[in-house]
């Protein structure tokens, strides 16, 4: 898979973890909110913390629980662990009146809003992602339709290493312009490539590349890449 779709891909990955977070999130906050307004306080003695391993090496920890309803003791499972739990503690529950053995820790609402927060946090992530991704092609596109054509000189091809996809870093093609009606130096920054454009350049001869700029300001461009990427097929 190449590397451009990798990086959609990645932004998929966070819409699609955040929404089962988010979802399943509000559902079992709106759960316990219903089951608590319905259920009564209680507070519980934990008598068993069995931990053990799961499929894929982690320690798993199943927290029981006795508590006593009219006159009868029960020992259910709580469904809820925190670290400090310890034999012997006692802990606030609740319980259905029709249901005694149905219960819920005090705490899990609050785990329930972690996982809400951290859903909220990735859907955030991957809106964020997306929306400077087309931003940025949208901006791209506009300038090399209206932009002010010029032509700058390769200074340099050198790496973007504070951008990794799969392991690797994309290059990066760095051109360098003198603005004829002011004497100012201009760097332009062509997108990240994900090949190594030097064998076409140096094969091809190519010394400078078209660039289109802001008609109002030089600092808004976007280098074209189109010299180097025709050539792409045949190196």
């Amino acid at each position: 898979m190449g590397e451009k779709k990798v990086e959609w891909l990645v932004s998929l990955v966070f819409f699609i973890v955040g929404g089962i977070f988010f979802i399943l999130s509000v559902s079992m906050i709106f759960y316990g909110i219903n089951f608590r307004n319905n259920a009564v306080a209680r507070v519980a003695i934990i008598t068993d913390i069995d931990s053990h391993g799961d499929s894929d090496s982690n320690t798993q920890h199943t927290v029981y629980v006795k508590y006593k309803v009219d006159g009868l003791e029960y020992n259910e499972s709580l469904g809820y662990y925190s670290t400090g739990m310890s034999v012997g503690q006692e802990i606030p529950i609740y319980y259905k009146p029709e249901s005694p053995n149905r219960i819920m820790a005090d705490s899990s609402i609050l785990l329930w809003l972690i996982f809400f927060i951290l859903g909220l946090i990735l859907l955030s992530v991957a809106f964020i992602i997306t929306f400077i991704k087309i931003k940025k092609k949208r901006r791209h596109k506009e300038l090399m339709a209206s932009g002010r054509k010029i032509y700058a000189d390769i200074t340099e091809i050198t790496k973007n290493f504070s951008y990794t996809v799969n392991g690797r870093s994309p290059f990066l093609i760095v051109c360098k312009w003198v603005d004829p009606s002011t004497g100012l130096f201009y760097f332009f920054r062509s997108e990240n490539i994900w090949f190594n454009p030097q064998p076409i350049l140096e094969e091809k001869g190519i010394k400078s590349l078209a660039v289109y700029i802001d008609r109002e300001s030089p600092k808004k461009y976007a280098v074209s890449l189109e010299e180097v990427e025709k050539f792409l097929g045949s190196v």
